[in-house]
């Protein structure tokens, strides 16, 4: 079984056979195998990403639509999100109603809150943001604590699922 530092139980344990916290049964998000993720910010002893106060590799973008494509077991599927406005990403409840970007059909969704996330454009800059979800949602592998700016090639982890970013300019 595989050692690792869980964010969740704030705790140094083993993962299980299913790849979750032995303690609290979290799921972290898998490292993905790309050459722009070089460390994983959920192991101790790694180098971390220096907090910035600027979105940096955000290009301002005005109003240039985002794409969110669905990866599932490590594979980029024909599932695309185009966006052009602020969305809820989450899952379908009958009582709150719909959600902007439904994951409910998707291998699991039963990680996902009904709430999760909220993807915005702010001074031309695509942001993403945890709406005090269960899981918490992951960028790149961190632990989203408070709204961060998104770049090509962004992975996003909302439960078990991966969603990638493309921001296609002109």
């Amino acid at each position: 079984m595989k050692e690792f530092y869980c964010p969740n139980c704030k705790k140094k344990t083993k993962l299980n056979k299913f790849g979750a916290c032995e303690r609290c049964g979290f799921i972290p998000p898998v490292k993905e195998e790309t050459q722009r993720q070089k460390h994983d910010p959920l192991r101790p002893g790694v180098k971390r990403e220096k907090p910035t106060s600027t979105a940096k590799g955000s290009a301002n973008l005005g109003n240039v639509p985002l794409k969110i494509r669905l990866k599932e077991a490590g594979y980029i599927t024909d599932k695309v999100w185009v966006i052009n406005q602020p969305v809820i990403i989450g899952r379908h409840d009958p009582q709150r109603g719909k959600v902007d970007i439904d994951l409910t059909p998707y291998r699991g969704s039963e990680y996902v809150s009904r709430q999760h996330a909220k993807i915005y454009l702010q001074g031309g800059v695509w942001y993403i943001t945890d709406l005090r979800s269960s899981n918490g949602t992951f960028l790149n592998g961190k632990i989203l604590l408070k709204a961060r700016p998104l770049k090509n090639g962004d992975i996003i982890a909302i439960g078990t699922l991966k969603l990638l970013v493309k921001i296609e300019e002109g």
